[in-house]
Formats: structure tokens, sequence, C-alpha cells
């Protein structure tokens, strides 16, 4: 609940608002509440029964499923500490090594971002991958209240909603062709699809290749490319540009580096 109380006094957010130092030092508090609960969730029963039954409680600690410092620190930078007293939440490709916890990194972030208001949707190659990561944290977005603020998926199924968001793409481009989009045939698909008119930052995370030793951070802008046409179908389009009322969405990538290989990017 603390936690909770808090993430609102943070809100509205947005990815372009200027963070000062005095909301800064909230973030760790949150980070803190999200994993604590996360840690009585996952493992909190097993250390209660070693206690009860008068065990070792340096036993105990060791059942107990908790982040490591590496999983600390890059929440903690991809959410702006340590970058100077002003900064806002930045686009990023954080590169996590082998076995260093990237579905514990990605759950925090999602819950964290969900607590701050704002829809999030994580992506994976694999949809094996992907359902796994979220029943990690699935009871952490329930205690949260944030479920419905957050969507796990495949690559291609965000893209398939992505399209699908803004109507029957094969019938909205016969239309445009004969001359007759309108909008009356876009008005319900973008009223029944946020995600159509949502602006997304991307925050990604890869896992080491043979080719990348250090770490990397981009910054990238997300831009709207705007179509001017006259008449009826120019205000077809219009209604298809983001508006800033709607939620915002954060897009986190897991295993990046591989979006890069023949099958995804090409040859």
């Amino acid at each position: 609940k603390k936690v909770k109380v808090l993430a609102k006094k943070l809100q509205p957010f947005s990815c372009d608002k200027i963070w000062t130092n005095d909301e800064k030092k909230h973030i760790p508090v949150l980070l803190a509440g999200v994993f604590s609960l996360f840690t009585i969730l996952k493992s909190g029963a097993s250390f209660n029964r070693i206690e009860e039954a008068g065990g070792s409680s340096t036993f105990g600690d060791k059942l107990l499923m908790k982040p490591h410092n590496i999983q600390v620190l890059t929440l903690l930078y991809m959410f702006g500490c340590g970058k100077g007293p002003r900064s806002s939440l930045e686009s990023q490709l954080m590169q996590i090594r082998t076995g260093e916890g990237k579905s514990m990194i990605l759950g925090a972030a999602a819950a964290m971002l969900a607590l701050l208001g704002l829809r999030v949707r994580t992506v994976c190659y694999s949809e094996y991958l992907s359902s796994r990561d979220f029943r990690l944290f699935e009871e952490v977005f329930q205690k949260f209240g944030v479920l419905d603020l957050v969507k796990y998926s495949k690559i291609s199924t965000f893209a398939e909603d992505s399209n699908a968001s803004k109507g029957n793409i094969r019938d909205l481009t016969e239309s445009l062709l004969r001359g007759d989009l309108s909008s009356a045939k876009l008005g319900s698909a973008v009223i029944d699809a946020p995600a159509a008119k949502s602006p997304q930052r991307r925050l990604r995370s890869s896992s080491p290749t043979t080719k990348k030793k250090k770490q990397r951070t981009s910054t990238s802008s997300i831009s709207h490319t705007e179509t001017s046409i006259d008449g009826t179908k120019g205000q077809a389009l219009d209604a298809l540009k983001p508006s800033t009322s709607v939620t915002e969405e954060i897009l986190l990538v897991d295993e990046v580096d591989v979006f890069f290989g023949a099958e995804f990017y090409g040859k």
C-alpha cells in the first residue's frame, strides 16, 4: 500500500517529464517495495517454515529469491539515477550478461512503470520465454493492481496487434486507393484501440554476444510522421495520429540482439 501511495505522488508521469533529484530519491524506495513483495510472494513461505522449524537463519536467507546487485544497479540507471540532477526517461540499450537475470530486471521495470501509470509491453522472440517471464511476476502485478497495464508477448504478436489496432489494414489500403477512405471507417478502430494513439518509448535489454564486450547506452527520439492529404482522406489519416491525452506505452525488448539476426532483420 505504501508503494502505491508513493507512486501516486509521482503521477502524472510522462516519458518526457524532467525528473528532479527530489523525485529521483523515491525511485530506490519504489524498487525496494517491488522486490520486497516479489521475495515474499516467491519464497516467504519457505523462509517461514525454516524459521518455525528452528533452522538456521543463514540457511533460510539462502532460500530467499531476491535481486542481485547488478539487477538493482541496472534498474536504477534505467530510471535515471546517477545521471545528474535533472533527466528524463530515455530510450536505452542495456547489455546484461547471460545468467545475470534479465527476467527479474524486465519484470521489476514493468511493475515500476505500471505503478507510475504507464502501459507496458514486454516482447521477446520466444513465446515460451515470454510466457515464463510473465508468470514470474504475474502475482506481483496482481497485488499492485496493474495487471491490466502490463502485457508480455512475442515481437510478431506485438507487430500484429499494432497493425490491427488501426483497423483492417487490407480494407483501409483498398479504400485509400479507391479514394473513399472516410473518418467513419476509421473512427471505431481508433476509439477502440488506444495502443494506436499512444506514443511509445523503448527500453531494451540484450544478452552479450562475442562482439559486444561492454555496456552500451543509446538514446533515440520517437517521432510521428504527419501526412497531409486534401479532403476527407486527410481528415481520416489525422485520426490515426497519436493523442497526448492517452496513457503512454513503454516497450521493453528482451534479447534485442536476436532481432538483428537474419531471421528478423534480414540479410
